[in-house]
């Protein structure tokens, strides 16, 4: 079971983004309620580790999720076309 919970969360992710850059192409005031939801979701999970961690990593928390949102989005999808490459962003 805890794999196909693991193997959906990237067609519904994708899904998602794609709701949102629909809605932002057709209503570019909505850009600011996503980096807004993405900011406070990031502040929310930083403020756990704070509390769980007691580190002072939690400030990268918000920085990361901006450049995981925006940066990242393409890395799944290539390892899936390039899976049988042995040098896949390795060294």
């Amino acid at each position: 079971m805890e794999i196909l919970v693991e193997l959906a969360q990237y067609p519904i992710g994708w899904a998602g983004l794609a709701l949102v850059i629909s809605r932002v192409v057709h209503d570019p005031t909505a850009l600011g309620t996503v980096v807004a939801t993405i900011v406070l979701s990031a502040v929310v999970q930083t403020l756990y580790t704070l509390r769980s961690e007691r580190a002072s990593d939690f400030f990268y928390g918000v920085g990361y999720a901006l450049f995981a949102f925006v940066g990242l989005q393409w890395v799944f999808p290539y390892s899936l076309l390039t899976v049988r490459d042995g040098r896949w962003m390795t060294r």
